[in-house]
């Protein structure tokens, strides 16, 4: 048999227990504020912050007169030489950067003096402390560094390319120190130290046509191609005129071979 109840009895009402309570780090202006405080906060580590100062200075016997001053210069630890014109650089985030030499182009992988190129970065520069200084683009199209490298008080695009181990290649609009890499080629060349070595060797590796002063036309041949012999104008050439494909061009390039300005004329 079931009890029966009181007629004045009644349930008790059910309470909810209570809930913690949060409040947004950030209270909407108009409302008010909650008295109770987060459990967890979350919070953010901020990235290295890149100012577009120059918060470098450079050694006063480093002042080489064509580098930016009024760019991004950042310190770093150089801890891979990819090759003669590529490095990974350690910078003050602790990240490590990928960093394309600004104005040089070294020999790839299976080319002549691939290995020497490479070496000769490493001598200036494997492990040690760099100053890394942007000219106009901060990155190349493979998401690399653009700079200026400098160690110590040696500004390492310009040496390797007169030690013979690179080409001077304009890539605008980055050119602030093309003219100072030009003369460092022509440099190397009149030594015939490395790249400059061998009987004219173009930029793919392949032996080009000799140089005027090799085919003893010295004076008929324009500068602008040293590793072909084109005769400067008139007439104007076009590469139709001519049989030489892939060489390197110089500013000013008085043919217009090198049309889209990246340092290789009559590419197709």
């Amino acid at each position: 048999m079931r009890a029966s109840l009181p007629a004045s009895f009644s349930a008790p009402k059910p309470t909810l227990a209570p809930v913690i309570a949060a409040t947004a780090a950030v209270t909407p202006a108009g409302l008010p504020s909650s008295t109770a405080t987060a459990a967890i906060t979350p919070t953010q580590t901020p990235r290295s912050t890149r100012t577009l100062a120059p918060t470098v200075t450079l050694p006063p016997e480093a002042a080489f007169e064509c580098i930016p001053t009024g760019t991004l210069r950042e310190q770093g630890e150089v801890v891979e030489i990819v090759d003669g014109d590529t490095i990974k650089v350690r910078l003050q985030d602790g990240q490590v950067y990928s960093v394309r030499l600004i104005g040089i182009d070294a020999p790839e992988r299976e080319q002549p003096f691939f290995q020497e190129a490479s070496q000769a970065a490493a001598s200036l520069m494997a492990g040690k402390p760099v100053v890394l200084i942007q000219d106009v683009s901060p990155t190349d199209p493979y998401d690399r560094l653009l700079r200026y490298v400098i160690a110590g008080d040696r500004f390492v695009n310009e040496e390797i390319v007169r030690a013979g181990f690179a080409y001077a290649s304009p890539y605008p609009p980055d050119v602030a120190c093309q003219d100072a890499f030009a003369a460092a080629m022509a440099d190397a060349q009149s030594r015939a130290v490395g790249l400059w070595l061998l009987p004219a060797t173009g930029r793919s590796g392949q032996a080009a046509m000799p140089t005027g002063e090799q085919q003893g036309l010295s004076g008929n041949c324009h500068p602008a191609y040293p590793s072909v012999c084109i005769p400067p104008p008139p007439p104007d050439l076009d590469c139709s005129d001519i049989p030489h494909r892939r060489f390197h061009v110089l500013p000013p390039d008085p043919h217009n071979f090198d049309r889209d300005r990246d340092g290789v004329g009559c590419e197709s």
